[in-house]
């Protein structure tokens, strides 16, 4: 039993090993290339034209950032874009090696993120599910009520709290056996379980090299946008997702259950526009994966606002990236039926998204006890 207990925590941990570095160390690819080039170049007599060349690179990467969606081979074009404008100076300047370097690793990013999507991949998929299954890093993961899931339709599941590392989205949602198996009615291969689209913050998923082929392996993780949201539902897919984002993430305190979903009604007009149904789940023991900075609140949720997740962390010791080993239990709701509504008025999303709030609240209050933390109290921002 300890053996197997123990093989089960190599796993999960295996597992973290594979997506937290990819997520949480996204832009840094990036980061260092401009440091580089930074650090050779400045106070030099090319420096001039080498910042030129820089920002002329970082242009073309914000234009796919904001063309690929839409503009079919954004993605390479800029790339290809950026390396013309990185040979013409450096044949102009002799600034050859450096500016070169970056320009490399950004056209890099530009063509892998924007310009190309990987296949499904059922061998990945079965090795997060099984081998690498990130419940076995902790003491206890599990979900719980996974009977209210029983084959659900035209649902939009939606996690709470964000946490850090979303355990419970991830741990118990997105790489749970169970959690697919009872949506679909599928048991078995994970490619049989097509039924819900997992979204992520666009920046995330499309910033990071490494992390968008763990997005596209997966065939199940993409992009939280407009575009996105409304061609899913169309399709009448089930969707997962966290509706406190970056905020949730901004405001997370060791010890504190907070969510921010008192002003985020844009899923429920989506919800309702579509005929959704929404389902809350709750995860109890994600505020204790992490230790984070709290000051500053006030910057970090302004920074929120361009996409970017504005948190210091602390894990483990010797390993901050990696979360404390805390006992995460995720309970899910029931299931609020929403009329389809084609324009809901203000008034009716306001009305619908109080209902939902109360609905997480009253989730929130009836699980408690049974998570061992019958005191706790929940602060909805």
């Amino acid at each position: 039993m300890r053996k197997h207990r123990f093989l089960k925590f190599l796993g999960g941990l295996a597992g973290h090993c594979i997506l937290l570095p990819t997520w949480v160390l996204a832009p840094f690819p990036t980061i260092a290339a401009v440091a580089v080039l930074a650090n050779e170049q400045l106070g030099e007599q090319q420096g001039y034209d080498a910042m030129l060349v820089l920002l002329a690179q970082l242009a073309c990467m914000g234009a796919a950032y904001k063309l690929a969606p839409s503009v079919s081979h954004a993605g390479p074009a800029c790339a290809a874009a950026a390396l013309s404008i990185t040979a013409t100076a450096a044949a102009r300047a002799g600034i050859a090696s450096t500016v070169t370097l970056c320009s490399a690793v950004m056209a890099l990013t530009a063509t892998i993120n924007w310009g190309i999507t990987l296949p499904y991949s059922p061998t990945f998929c079965r090795l997060l599910h099984t081998t690498f299954d990130l419940r076995g890093y902790y003491p206890q993961c599990e979900l719980r009520g996974a009977a209210r899931l029983s084959n659900a339709k035209r649902t939009l599941f939606l996690f709470h709290p964000h946490g850090v590392f979303t355990v419970g989205f991830s741990g118990n949602g997105c790489w749970s056996s169970e959690f697919h198996e009872a949506v679909s009615g599928h048991t078995g291969a994970p490619e049989t379980w097509e039924d819900t689209i997992f979204l992520i913050a666009q920046s995330l998923r499309e910033m990071s090299v490494l992390f968008k082929l763990v997005c596209d392996w997966s065939g199940r993780i993409e992009s939280a946008t407009r575009t996105v949201i409304s061609t899913r539902m169309r399709e009448g897919r089930n969707i997962a997702l966290l509706p406190g984002g970056f905020e949730d993430a901004t405001i997370f305190a060791y010890g504190k259950h907070r969510t921010a979903i008192s002003t985020r009604t844009g899923v429920i007009k989506y919800a309702l526009e579509h005929g959704y149904k929404v389902q809350p789940i709750y995860t109890f023991g994600e505020e204790r994966t992490f230790y984070t900075f709290t000051g500053l609140m006030r910057a970090r949720l302004w920074l929120n606002t361009f996409g970017v997740p504005a948190v210091v962390l602390f894990g483990l010791p010797l390993f901050p990236l990696l979360p404390k080993r805390a006992r995460c239990l995720s309970y899910v709701g029931q299931p609020i039926q929403l009329p389809r509504t084609e324009r809901p008025s203000r008034e009716a999303v306001a009305a619908w998204h109080a209902k939902y709030v109360a609905a997480v609240q009253a989730l929130f209050d009836e699980s408690k006890a049974d998570a061992g933390q019958p005191d706790a109290k929940l602060e909805i921002w």
